[in-house]
């Protein structure tokens, strides 16, 4: 009635149900305050300076801190209910970014939850193992101390969680599971690799109408329970120049989805990377990761990043190559 009405409503809101269960019961002092104090209806969003005076007048403080300090001076930080969504060519660094990352907020004391629908668990865990150790135990050309990997994997148990792929790779099933891993594991960093494991089998327009409903979904999902989340994707060709292995530059058009994602989430990440076999190995190692969109502020940057094929790290060189 009152979002009918062309006037200014007043709106009396009582324990009791009515008037009469005010006088019945003894309640005329608390009718009385409920009519005098009543408020000004306003329909849902209408929101006044002073609503939010206190919070908006908090600090505004750093987040997180990636393992990649360009990174940080640029985004200030991982903070609860941003998103990042990141984008390569084939074979190109997500993978190591992702997993670089992972270990960085396991040293961190953080637990994140990682959702890897092309890739097996127990391969994820032996990567993460050799990454948390500092050396590779993934190739069978390396010798690997079984006892010191165990170790690893036993002090990883306590601060990651997977998502087996083999269990349902639909978003349904992949949401009930966020939330559990943040309100019953306390983690607050989700990772889910690649997005087109949500859209296998779709038809191109229903899978643009589901991107739509998960970038809400996921976005809402985090600010509700306040955690930060990674959302991976392969790149679409480049329509001219070189293709992105061979060193083409990352636009923020060629991610999937790119419309809704760029809509929904804060960050906009890119990684570029020439993997031509007639450069040398330091360049073919070598990559670059791009802000690309940052909802926040308006920064971009684009910095190396150096895998170490003996060590698995994937961080800025410090003192040249």
């Amino acid at each position: 009635i009152a979002s009918l009405l062309n006037i200014p409503v007043h709106v009396v809101e009582m324990e009791h149900k009515d008037p009469n269960d005010c006088l019945v019961e003894g309640g005329e002092a608390e009718f009385v305050s409920a009519v005098v104090n009543a408020k000004t209806h306003s329909p849902g969003g209408i929101t006044h300076i002073r609503d939010v005076m206190e919070e908006a007048l908090e600090r505004v403080e750093w987040g997180v801190p990636f393992p990649w300090d360009s990174l940080t001076a640029k985004t200030y930080g991982m903070r609860p209910g941003d998103g990042y969504y990141i984008g390569a060519g084939v074979k190109c660094g997500k993978s190591e970014w992702l997993n670089e990352l992972a270990i960085h907020l396991v040293k961190s004391g953080h637990t994140p939850f990682l959702i890897k629908g092309e890739e097996v668990v127990k391969l994820t865990a032996r990567k993460l193992a050799g990454k948390l150790a500092g050396k590779i135990y993934h190739r069978p050309d390396i010798e690997v101390d079984e006892v010191e990997a165990r170790e690893m994997l036993e002090k990883l148990d306590k601060n990651i969680i997977l998502y087996d792929r083999d269990n349902d790779l639909d978003w349904e099933s992949i949401k009930a599971a966020i939330r559990h891993a943040v309100i019953v594991e306390g983690s607050k960093f989700i990772f889910l690799d690649p997005i087109v494991c949500l859209t296998d089998g779709m038809e191109a327009s229903e899978a643009n109408t589901f991107l739509q409903k998960f970038s809400r979904e996921i976005d809402q999902m985090a600010k509700d329970l306040g955690f930060t989340y990674f959302v991976f994707t392969h790149l679409n060709a480049p329509r001219t120049g070189q293709p992105h292995e061979r060193g083409g530059k990352v636009q923020s058009l060629q991610f999937t989805g790119s419309r809704s994602m760029m809509r929904a989430t804060t960050y906009m990440i890119g990684i570029e990377r020439n993997k031509d076999p007639e450069l040398d190995e330091v360049e073919q190692n070598t990559s670059y990761f791009v802000l690309l969109e940052d909802r926040n502020n308006g920064n971009t940057c684009r910095f190396p990043v150096y895998y170490d094929k003996d060590t698995g790290s994937y961080l800025e060189p410090r003192n040249g190559f």
